[in-house]
């Protein structure tokens, strides 16, 4: 078990790891600075409360490996797609989803919590970044689009320690797909005929 401490009190998050393995297995530093964000901002006079209280939030993670920060938002209520490429990986990242929404009930405080027209999911899909950055059909290929679209889009897209040496062939790829993933949320926006909230990266909203 691992322990996220926050103000307030500590919350544990049951996370499984692999022995031994791939970088994928394998819990890195980022994940719990990411995590340890996310507490921070619904917290106590938290910055995202405000946000979350309109629409039920979709957290895409890419290269999720462990999925601690998926794992930390789904506690809030949110929506999670979480992805990763390696089948090992998968499985344990789906295993310890699962893991943190079993037995776990929301938090009462919790704004998103309070959106009861809307069931809260929490979605694993294979993602390889080269592959879908190269399909120029990848919004009706890829099931993770899929997913998005479902769900209205990505909100918050992200990203712990997936930059590095070993991964600088698919550093091309992983931006091409994060501008796909731009487009379609402003596509979905677009089509609505209601007023949308965007958040910006400090937690505020703005109107589109």
């Amino acid at each position: 078990r691992l322990s996220n401490k926050r103000s307030g009190g500590s919350e544990r998050r049951r996370i499984r790891r692999a022995q031994k393995g791939r970088t994928g297995v394998t819990l890195w530093s980022a994940a719990y600075v990411i995590s340890n964000y996310i507490d921070a901002q619904f917290s106590s006079g938290g910055s995202w409360n405000e946000g979350c209280a309109l629409k039920r939030w979709t957290v895409l993670e890419l290269g999720s490996g462990l999925g601690l920060p998926s794992c930390c938002a789904s506690k809030y209520g949110m929506n999670i797609v979480a992805t990763d490429t390696d089948k090992e990986v998968l499985k344990l990242l789906e295993e310890n989803l699962i893991r943190n929404q079993n037995g776990n009930k929301l938090r009462e405080s919790i704004s998103c919590d309070q959106i009861k027209d809307e069931k809260q999911k929490v979605i694993v899909h294979s993602l390889d970044w080269v592959a879908a950055a190269d399909d120029p059909n990848a919004e009706f290929n890829q099931p993770v689009f899929s997913s998005l679209v479902s769900l209205g889009g990505a909100d918050l897209i992200l990203l712990s320690d997936v930059v590095y040496g070993a991964t600088q062939p698919a550093w091309e790829a992983l931006l091409t797909l994060l501008n796909k993933f731009r487009d379609q949320r402003q596509k979905l926006c677009q089509s609505k005929t209601d007023v949308i909230e965007r958040v910006r990266f400090d937690g505020s909203i703005t109107p589109v």
